[in-house]
């Protein structure tokens, strides 16, 4: 009599699975035994074939105007994701020399559907390139101990003593300024990299490189510092550019693919809607035998995004 994979045992002492604790550590074991037992129907439907490359696309039929819509959109994909912003002001000196002066980073947990197909072929490839950005970060200056002037002195520091100008309450006068800044980008561009699809059977495994340049960009950036809000929008040339690589699975006959990809964004020069004034470096100033931190205005901010992303796809 033919037994299956998992089967009973009987007269003998507890299979190893039984005396395994804690509990839930079972069934990573069981489907690991699951999978085995279908590892022959699944090699026969991939066939003994190695992988092929597809370097051309399948043919379609393009005889109406929604075959042609239906090809140029090439699918629809829901994607979570998870990454990193980070956004830095700089203060450019009159000897050209620049210097970092408030800085901020957040993370980001969120999802986006967006139109799109995994890879057709294998090939170099160019296309059109549209998207939209919108973070929400706090960025601020950076806390400096103020220390002692240098050499021997005669007298002592004494604190400063600082309050709230509307509670009254006293603060801490070294203080980080710190804004919250929303800023967002609606841009468009050009896309070009390269692109490899190998069919096995019912599958399709892709794997892409590519690189985004945005032509032209809208942007929207809010400030607020305490009670005061200010906004303002721009348009910047060549303002941004990101990179890619992804890699994925086409289920052909379920027209479903899932794909892993992996983005790193730059956009520089968001300009403020009025120059944000944060604090310098120390200096000493030997006249006043003082520590000083000037005071630095600053008109514009790079902002740097790093996101991992999963994608279902439907594919059209």
């Amino acid at each position: 009599m033919k037994r299956s994979c998992l089967h009973k045992r009987d007269g003998r002492s507890p299979s190893f699975l039984a005396r395994l604790e804690p509990r839930h550590v079972r069934w990573p074991l069981i489907l690991a035994l699951l999978l085995a037992c279908g590892a022959h129907p699944f090699q026969a439907a991939l066939g003994s074939a190695a992988p092929r490359r597809v370097d051309e696309p399948r043919e379609v039929n393009l005889d109406t105007p929604r075959d042609w819509a239906v090809w140029l959109v090439g699918g629809l994909e829901l994607r979570p994701s998870l990454g990193l912003a980070r956004v830095v002001s700089d203060v450019e000196w009159e000897d050209g020399s620049s210097e970092k002066v408030a800085s901020g980073m957040a993370g980001q947990l969120g999802w986006s559907i967006t139109i799109g197909g995994p890879p057709r072929h294998t090939g170099f490839v160019i296309r059109p390139n549209a998207g939209f950005f919108s973070r929400s970060i706090a960025i601020a200056d950076f806390r400096t101990d103020l220390p002692s002037p240098p050499g021997e002195t005669a007298g002592r520091n004494i604190a400063a003593i600082c309050s709230d100008p509307v509670t009254g309450e006293t603060v801490d006068c070294a203080v980080p300024n710190e804004y919250q800044l929303t800023l967002r980008s609606l841009h468009g561009g050009a896309r070009v990299g390269h692109q490899w699809v190998y069919e096995w059977g019912p599958f399709e495994f892709f794997a892409e490189s590519s690189l985004a340049m945005n032509l032209i960009e809208w942007r929207f950036v809010r400030s607020l510092i305490g009670a005061t809000t200010r906004s303002g929008t721009h348009w910047r040339l060549f303002g941004s550019f990101d990179a890619r690589a992804a890699a994925g699975v086409h289920l052909v006959p379920a027209r479903v693919a899932l794909a892993l990809r992996l983005d790193f964004s730059r956009y520089r020069s968001f300009e403020y809607p009025e120059p944000q004034e944060f604090r310098g470096a120390l200096q000493y100033n030997e006249d006043k035998e003082v520590w000083e931190q000037p005071r630095v205005w600053v008109e514009s901010a790079r902002v740097f995004t790093t996101t991992m992303m999963g994608a279902l796809i439907v594919v059209f």
